[in-house]
Formats: structure tokens, sequence, C-alpha cells
């Protein structure tokens, strides 16, 4: 890098078929001398990401990897392990098509001051990572980070466009500090309008002649080219991670695109892109490869009776970025899988996680560690919080029995300690008092029954 940087978040866009098995990452504050090994700084490993081997796309797909970090440094390493195998890569080579560094300028003199400063406050204060008052939060993750420096912004928008609407967001930021808040409202409209150009342009990006016509021909197999646009997508596959000491690594959400060609059936219902985030809005190029299973909306779900469990089967869709910052700790104690379904837009995966967790716990050895006991109450707390708030009764009624199941044996059987139970009633009850006046007669009846019991 051109100076010493403080680097939030790391991208890497993989080769369509030459993928590195895992890469590794370092920092280093100064270039190591080969020849003074002892003398230069060493580089300090701050963990690693896994990438798909791309075998579900046929090779036609890229992999793109965001890795949130919080390491101070100006020359950053990345090493390379065995490629993944395919018929495409016969020399067995690895390589990235791009990668982007977020982060900003570091001075030496603030940082160590600041750190040492907090680490003062917390230790006085009585502070620890263990703290339920800083349940979800992370060092460096709170700091924003703008969409326009993603790398996934320039592969979906055209590179004059891309410029226009970077322009357009200083003037926007440029008049908001000034408080011209009618000025920075005109900017920030004229951006999502030159966003919602771009897509209807990208239509004629579409093949012309469907695959299932008679006029199309197959080309003869050659080496798998990627698209343009849609195709540099994110997959879905879990990752494994080595925590390093300081700086944990976040790994984003990710999706996973398919080739392009029409359905046998019916074409699928349109969604409404605008109620989207844009994080998660598809190109409108791009379609779904025949017979997958779209996902249930949450409009589905009524208070009327149990909604089928129909179309439902197969594995919760990933976390999306803004779930994984949110819920962090949970997924470092109960892990990813069971947090996705915590999380599942479908309400049977959603209601799945919770009784997998209800089992956990019961099934949870006394010999277990306090440590590790309190970790798993606090993440299956935060768990629960989240599924009060939900509007589908069986998810409801789920969360009740993992509560009372906590409150009544959980903490008696392991013997924990005064201040678990007050902050597993604390983060739940309120939450619980808000349903006793839901719209619902079904749901404001069982919480009711629950606070009195």
């Amino acid at each position: 890098m051109v100076e010493r940087c403080r680097i939030r978040k790391l991208q890497l866009l993989a080769h369509q078929y030459m993928i590195a098995s895992k890469i590794e990452f370092y920092v280093s504050e100064s270039l190591p001398e080969y020849f003074a090994p002892y003398q230069a700084e060493r580089f300090r490993r701050l963990g690693y990401v896994s990438l798909c081997d791309n075998e579900k796309t046929g090779c036609k797909a890229r992999e793109l990897k965001s890795v949130y970090v919080d390491a101070v440094g100006q020359f950053l390493k990345l090493i390379f392990h065995q490629n993944h195998i395919n018929k495409y890569n016969v020399y067995n080579q690895v390589a990235l098509v791009a990668i982007n560094i977020i982060g900003d300028p570091a001075d030496f003199s603030d940082e160590s001051n600041i750190t040492s400063r907090e680490k003062l406050i917390d230790h006085y204060l009585g502070h620890n990572t263990e703290d339920p008052a800083l349940e979800g939060t992370c060092s460096g993750k709170s700091d924003y980070i703008s969409p326009l420096d993603d790398l996934a912004f320039d592969m979906y928008q055209d590179p004059e466009v891309a410029q226009i609407i970077r322009r357009l967001d200083e003037r926007k930021r440029e008049a908001a500090q000034r408080e011209r808040y009618d000025d920075a409202k005109t900017l920030k409209q004229a951006i999502a309008d030159l966003q919602k150009i771009q897509r209807p342009l990208d239509l004629p990006l579409q093949p012309l002649v469907c695959s299932s016509s008679p006029c199309h021909q197959q080309p003869a197999l050659t080496l798998p080219q990627p698209e343009e646009r849609g195709t540099e997508n994110q997959f879905a596959d879990p990752f494994l991670q080595e925590k390093p000491s300081s700086h944990p690594l976040d790994i984003s959400p990710q999706h996973c695109v398919v080739d392009r060609s029409p359905p046998a059936a019916d074409p699928p219902p349109k969604t409404h892109l605008e109620s989207l985030p844009y994080d998660e809005r598809p190109l409108p190029a791009t379609r779904k490869q025949p017979g997958a299973v779209a996902a249930e909306p949450e409009k589905r779900d009524t208070d009327s009776g149990e909604p089928p469990r129909a179309g439902t089967a197969g594995e919760p869709e990933p976390l999306t970025e803004k779930a994984l910052r949110e819920a962090s700790s949970a997924v470092d104690v109960l892990g990813e899988a069971l947090v996705a379904g915590a999380y599942s837009k479908t309400w049977s995966h959603r209601e799945d996680a919770l009784l997998a967790l209800y089992k956990q716990l019961m099934d949870a050895p006394a010999a277990t560690p306090k440590e590790d006991l309190k970790s798993t109450l606090r993440a299956a707390v935060f768990l629960i919080r989240r599924a009060i708030r939900d509007i589908v009764t069986p998810v409801f009624q789920a969360s009740l029995k993992l509560l009372k199941m906590i409150i009544t044996q959980y903490i008696p059987k392991h013997k924990l300690g005064k201040l678990e139970t007050t902050h597993c009633v604390e983060r739940t009850i309120p939450v619980l008092l808000t349903r006793t006046g839901d719209s619902s007669a079904r749901l404001r009846v069982i919480a009711s029954s629950f606070i009195q019991v």
C-alpha cells in the first residue's frame, strides 16, 4: 500500500477455474529484510478464507469473498494454498481476478494511545468481552463502509456511470456537512435514478436465442469464459476459520449465480426489487436455475394457524452481511449453520433452529466448562430475543419453550450464577411484554400465559 493504513475490509474475486483451496492473510508495518531476518519486523498472520471449488456452476462463475478485519500495516501478504482440481485447470494454477482493500490512513501517534486508553477504561469499569452490554459488538465492525467502495459496485455498474455516481456521492456528503440538506436530498435522488437506469441497460446482455430453441447450437467444449455481468456474485458455502488472537475474520454472506437458461415451466412471479436491500438485489439479466426452490417470503406467514411446510425442504439461505455483523457473537458460539436457520426467511427453518438449540442445551454435559456454558446461554438468549418478535405462531412458541427450559432447567442444572439469570430475564421479558399487546389474539394469550406462569 502507498502508506500505513488501518485495514477494515478485504475483498477477493477468484478466478472461475484457477481457484486456490485456501488463501492466508498476513500484514506487516515494514517489508522484512531477508538478509537480516531478526532485525526486521515479521508478518503477522490475520487468518484465512476458504474458496469454493465452483463445481456447482461448471466453472462458469466467479466467487467474491468479503472479509472484515481490523489490522494496521503497510504491507499485505497473501499465501495461496493448493488449487481445486478440475478439468479446465490442467497446469494446477491459482489466480485472482481482483482484490480490493478498504481502509483509512493510520497515524503512528494516535492509535497506540487510543487502544491503551480504551483498555485502561474497560479494566477499571470491569468490562470484558463477555459483558452482556457488549453483546454482538466487535472492535472495528461498527465503522461505516460506503457501498460505493465495494468491489461489487464496480462489477455491476458501467465504469463511466460508476464514476459519475461517486462524484455525486462526494458532493452529497459535502452538502450534508455544510447542512445544505435540500441539495443533499436532490443528489441522493439523482444517485438512485442513475442506479435504476443502469439495470434496464443490462437487459440486452441476455442471449437473443434461447437454448431450448431449435436454431440455437451449443458450442464445442472450451475453457469456460465468465460473463461480464451477473456471474461474479458470491457463493453460499460455509466458511471455517482459524480465529486470530485479536482480529477475527468475518465472512460476508454469499450468493450463487447459475447459468441463465429459460425455465421449462411458467416463469416464477416477479419480486419487487425496490423492496430489497441494495446489496441483495439480483441483476435483471440473471435467472434462477430450473427446479430451484424459491425462498418462502415472510409476508405469507399468518396468525390464523400453522402455515404449511410444503416446499421448505433444503438448507436455509446464507446469512447476509448485515446479519453476520449483528449475530457475530452467536455465530462464534453456535455455528453459522444454526444461526442461518434462525435468520432464515422460511419459518420452518427458524423453528427447526430453535428446536435444535433446545436439544443442544438439554444434552449439554454437566462437566462442560462454566465459560462455555455462559457463552452458549448468551448466544441462545440473543436468538430467543429475535424469535420472540416473530409473527409466526410455531416460531414464537418454540422461542418460549426454549426460554422456559433455560430458566427452569439449564441454569439450575449447571449451577450458573445470578448474573446469567438476570441477563436472561432482562433481555427477553421486556420484548415479551410488548407481545401482550399484539394484534393477534392467539399470540396475546400465549404471551400473557407465559408471563403469568
